[in-house]
């Protein structure tokens, strides 16, 4: 009598344990994914994509990061189609859709890690866009300031930077110029976070977004915030880059 007491003691405790996990799993809140986010209010008058990612940016700076690859133009070119939009309680996937229709050269993603992409269209599929080319391994193991790894992607990844000195060499010999070099280090206080990160077999593009969202890792030492990335091109025919102008990475 006592072990059949025992046993059903047991299953009730089992059961009632499992009951306690199902339950909890009910009434837990699920994440929320960042284009159903609600942004409370946004106004824009004529502003170009990049003035209105900012401010969708600024509205939630620990949730939204942003990838923003600009349309390539010359110096000083302002950019066409201008957004105004004037917005309440929207969700991001709302307000990135109002951008994109009154920007249409502009397409967005949402990545699996939910960092916001916005290209032109069929840049991710262009095989000559910097963005595209793969790197077998990008590695970073130093303190730096985390806005330099942005600025300097086209040092830390081999691939790129193997690229990019070929073609400042390739101009160079053809022109007698001397090759273009690729920026250097950037001076700071001395308080740089200790930066560890790794990847192999990825894109440049898939880079800044992982790079991104260890940013967010950063940010939890109240020094350091989140940083989104942007990617533009400077048209010049004369650039001693030899690429017909001038790549730049930033954070954003």
């Amino acid at each position: 009598m006592r072990t059949k007491f025992t046993i059903w003691k047991m299953a009730f405790s089992a059961w009632w344990f499992i009951s306690l996990i199902l339950i909890t799993a009910v009434v837990q809140p699920q994440s929320l994914s960042i284009q159903d986010l609600r942004v409370e209010s946004i106004k824009l008058d004529q502003v170009d994509m990049g003035e209105a990612l900012k401010q969708l940016r600024s509205e939630s700076k620990r949730q939204v990061l942003i990838g923003f690859e600009e349309i390539p133009q010359a110096s000083g070119q302002q950019q066409l189609k201008p957004i105004s939009i004037e917005l309440h309680n929207e969700t991001v996937d709302t307000i990135l859709n109002r951008f994109v229709a009154a920007d249409s050269r502009y397409i967005y993603e949402i990545t699996d890690d939910s960092v916001i992409n916005v290209f032109p269209l069929g840049a991710k599929n262009d095989p000559a866009n910097f963005l595209n080319i793969r790197v077998s391994k990008f590695a970073v193991h130093e303190r730096a300031l985390p806005q330099s790894i942005f600025r300097r992607i086209g040092v830390y990844a081999p691939e790129l930077r193997e690229y990019l000195k070929k073609k400042a060499q390739e101009h160079a010999a053809q022109t007698g110029d001397r090759p273009a070099g690729i920026a250097g280090s950037i001076i700071s206080g001395g308080m740089e976070p200790r930066i560890d990160i790794e990847m192999q077999n990825v894109t440049v593009r898939e880079i800044l977004n992982a790079f991104a969202l260890y940013t967010v890792k950063l940010s939890r030492d109240p020094n350091w915030f989140s940083l989104g990335w942007k990617y533009e091109f400077i048209i010049n025919p004369e650039a001693e880059t030899g690429l017909g102008g001038y790549p730049k990475w930033s954070e954003f």
